[in-house]
């Protein structure tokens, strides 16, 4: 009796532990946290995200702390401080409110959902 029990859960459950509800295998979790850079070798405008949802950007000019959480595949920014070093370069970092993963590349959106930059995963 406690086999056909056993078996029985066995054949209820899909035996599968990733599956969902529905039986169909559960998505990798996506992971923003690491080092995001620009894809030439200065790597001039970088963000790391670590696991406590705090970030630390630079652009080129100045650097950028701040929080994020992550929702639906997108990540929100909130930036709580930054330095104020005068700049002459055309940065973008400043603008940023929210981030997804494509592919290989963090792609960076302002509020509007416009397109400011894409980083890359550094090794480093």
């Amino acid at each position: 009796m406690i086999v056909g029990a056993v078996f029985g859960a066995l054949m209820f459950s899909g035996c599968t532990p990733d599956a969902v509800p529905d039986g169909t295998p559960s998505a990798a979790p996506i992971s923003f946290t690491g080092q995001w850079k620009t894809s030439d070798d200065t790597g001039e405008t970088r963000i790391a995200f670590d696991e406590n949802g705090d970030f630390v950007g630079f652009d080129g000019c100045n650097t950028w702390n701040g929080s994020f959480s992550v929702s639906d595949a997108n990540a929100t920014l909130s930036f709580t401080s930054a330095t104020e070093v005068a700049c002459s370069k055309d940065v973008w970092l400043e603008k940023v409110t929210m981030a997804h993963i494509d592919g290989d590349s963090l792609v960076l959106t302002d509020s509007a959902g416009t397109q400011l930059g894409k980083l890359y995963k550094s090794e480093s």
